[in-house]
């Protein structure tokens, strides 16, 4: 057997679901990034998980058509992280929600499997209102 032998049997029949699932579950993904990590991060998430989405774009302190990615701030610093965050929300209100059922934050170090988040986003309705998500404590230095 070669490991690029598609008639071995290996995980056989488990795209149908997620190609179904990609045409009835469709997910919006913001990503924010930096240029100074185009290289180093950006790119690879748009050649791997990003791609997987139905549709997502990066937003940067930036325009970059090449990934694609979106000015949202006048220089990048931990500080107008929130800022970027407000602008992904906003621009995918005002540009995508009509066409998206779901909608994701992510950064550029995160890693998706896109196909278990739709499998999860299946079971819910995308007429409510829901925030999924993980609450960190932040401490005071």
């Amino acid at each position: 057997m070669k490991f690029d032998d598609k008639e071995s049997g290996h995980h056989e029949g488990e795209s149908v679901l997620a190609d179904q699932l990609k045409q009835t579950v469709r997910v919006y993904c913001f990503i924010l990034t930096t240029p100074d990590a185009k290289d180093k991060k950006a790119v690879h998430v748009k050649a791997t998980w990003a791609q997987r989405f139905n549709g997502f774009e990066f937003i940067s302190s930036e325009n970059d058509p090449s990934l694609p990615a979106l000015k949202a701030v006048e220089k990048e610093s931990r500080s107008v992280l929130w800022q970027k965050t407000i602008f992904g929300m906003k621009n995918a209100y005002r540009k995508h929600f009509e066409n998206f059922d779901f909608f994701m934050k992510a950064d550029d170090d995160t890693y998706v499997i896109v196909e278990n988040l739709r499998l999860l986003l299946s079971k819910l309705n995308p007429q409510d209102p829901i925030i999924l998500g993980r609450h960190f404590k932040v401490s005071r230095l």
